[in-house]
């Protein structure tokens, strides 16, 4: 029925300014309503993202931690998360195949098949419970014995990004994602 409609659709033609087109109800000659032409749009859905899923023994758990390397992503295939929120900032220097809260990040990395864990090392995400029931991550640039150096975004300000220093055993700690 659409493309009958359709069909019947055609412009007006000013008789003021013969080259012109108008989107009136009048009607024209060959008594069809004139309604203004419409460009059908095709659809298509997001791609779904690719996760490779694999099986990390605690033998070749902290190697495998090791080799993390992150930069800048510039796949349209991850999520994108609100610009100034510490998922923003995380999700550009890491692929993040899931969506949600920050405090969900740890059970939706180890549903996508990533590694999780106690232990920090550079280039993992951490997991913390600061900011309420939304959580908070951050990026682990450093450790030195007990110290975890950290960057983040949203945790001195909207929008800011900070380093800080936390100790290994800082209680708001809920994991890292490697």
């Amino acid at each position: 029925m659409a493309k009958k409609a359709i069909k019947n659709v055609a412009p007006v033609i000013s008789e003021i300014k013969p080259d012109e087109t108008s989107a009136s109800l009048a009607m024209a000659s060959t008594d069809f309503i004139q309604k203004p032409l419409l460009a059908e749009t095709e659809i298509t859905p997001e791609p779904k993202p690719v996760v490779k899923k694999t099986t990390v023994s605690q033998k070749t758990y902290k190697k495998v931690a090791a080799e993390i390397t992150y930069e800048p992503i510039l796949d349209n295939a991850v999520h994108q998360f609100p610009y100034g929120y510490c998922t923003y900032y995380v999700s550009q220097r890491r692929p993040i195949y899931w969506s949600g809260n920050a405090i969900t990040w740890l059970s939706h990395a180890q549903a996508a098949g990533f590694a999780t864990g106690d232990t920090p090392q550079v280039g993992a995400i951490i997991v913390t419970s600061e900011g309420g029931y939304t959580g908070h991550v951050g990026m682990v640039d450093n450790v030195s014995g007990d110290q975890i150096t950290i960057t983040e975004m949203n945790y001195n300000g909207w929008g800011v990004i900070s380093s800080r220093t936390i100790s290994a055993s800082y209680g708001a700690i809920r994991g890292y994602i490697y």
